[in-house]
């Protein structure tokens, strides 16, 4: 059976195709028996968000889907079908659907960017923690749209002009309630104090001057290095891998604001924040590197230091993935042992030094009917004997 966003076509292209979707993004709607017209249009967008995933790398392909079930719901050109199309192929087309059941219009509708609303952006607070992760999503977000150039350009157009307010609109709403909410009314003014047009380029560039100022500059340096002091490898929170990335990740910010702390001090804090006894070793084998630099007789290489940390992490990754094999081997081996021995059976393996099969057996049960004839034959020493060889045996089975 052909999926449902595949059979549906608009001027051409399947939805699946339009919405840009892989195979197993199509394949999430059939596990969920969307197999339908109208199942699809009972879709609402919170349906994509819990069928897609709700991140900026499906941002625009939800968009569109929730555009193609209201066109399909409503058969008007006043939808964003044209925008859809115009998104993925660039040209002025017919926003024409055909196919499972749903007939041409033949009406040719005016293309415009992909819009966004003012719920699309998430909400900022101001916290500078959260400075760096807000400008990621909305770079992630804005940068799926036609907007996306407004964030690095101004305007050049009537059309941009207008696309550039609707963008300083959703800044506005993500502001609101936050401490960059000041930037508003110092971005509506010029520099003479003017009324100027709403831009979201100015405020997003205003933004982004104020995320890097003085006292929210210094404070963010202050902050990672705090972030970086605290980072330590302890084998219990971070691993070795963790702990170089975030190293590097944390003095490149560093450097980025103009604040990159000297090689030699980098490297001594990398060592000495090392304090896994599983990277003993390598530790001692990095100090030992650093007073040769500080000495002179070696240059320092930080490459080589974050090396040693990764192959060491991956010495101890190997080491502990095979001692969980042997540990499942030997699982495995003792509850065969138990689906196939009786504990009569272990006992007796146990005493008969481990030894014991078939033969064994038959040979214990035929000694142990000696007859009567031949046990009066015996002295009475020899019959105690027996009788006492008898009961171990018949203790042994038990």
């Amino acid at each position: 059976m052909v999926p449902i966003l595949r059979s549906v076509i608009f001027n051409g292209s399947p939805a699946a195709s339009l919405a840009d979707l892989t195979s197993d993004e199509v394949r999430s709607f059939t596990d969920l028996k969307i197999e339908t017209l109208p199942d699809l249009m009972l879709l609402e967008p919170d349906d994509f968000d819990n069928i897609l995933g709700n991140d900026s790398s499906t941002f625009i392909k939800r968009k569109r889907l929730a555009a193609i079930v209201k066109y399909l719901r409503s058969g008007d050109a006043n939808t964003l079908m044209a925008e859809i199309i115009q998104g993925s192929y660039g040209t002025n087309t017919t926003a024409a659907a055909t196919g499972a059941g749903v007939s041409s219009t033949g009406q040719y509708v005016p293309t415009a960017p992909m819009k966004l609303s003012p719920c699309d952006i998430p909400s900022f607070s101001g916290d500078i923690m959260d400075q760096d992760t807000y400008k990621t999503k909305v770079e992630a977000i804005v940068g799926q749209t036609t907007l996306k150039h407004l964030l690095s350009r101004r305007p050049n157009s009537a059309d941009e002009i207008e696309r550039d307010e609707e963008l300083f609109n959703v800044f506005k709403n993500s502001f609101h309630g936050g401490t960059a909410y000041l930037l508003i009314g110092s971005t509506l003014k010029d520099s003479e104090e003017k009324p100027v047009a709403p831009s979201g380029h100015r405020l997003w560039q205003d933004f982004l001057a104020w995320c890097n100022s003085g006292g929210r500059k210094d404070a963010l340096i202050s902050k990672l290095k705090s972030d970086i002091k605290a980072l330590v490898l302890d084998g219990d929170h971070i691993n070795g891998f963790d702990y170089v990335n975030q190293w590097i990740t944390k003095h490149n910010e560093l450097s980025d604001l103009g604040a990159a702390v000297p090689k030699n001090t980098t490297m001594s804090d990398f060592v000495h924040q090392i304090e896994d006894d599983d990277f003993k070793v390598t530790k001692e084998l990095l100090e030992a590197t650093m007073l040769r630099v500080n000495r002179g007789t070696t240059t320092l290489n930080l490459q080589e230091f974050h090396d040693n940390v990764e192959s060491r992490q991956r010495t101890l990754d190997k080491a502990a993935d095979n001692d969980m094999k042997v540990r499942s081997r030997r699982s495995n081996v003792q509850r065969s042992r138990k689906r196939g021995c009786s504990p009569a059976s272990s006992v007796e393996s146990r005493s008969s030094g481990g030894y014991s099969n078939s033969s064994n057996n038959a040979f214990k049960n035929t000694n142990l009917k000696l007859p009567n004839a031949i046990f009066k034959e015996l002295s009475e020493s020899q019959q105690k004997a027996v009788i006492k060889w008898r009961n171990d045996l018949k203790m042994g089975e038990r």
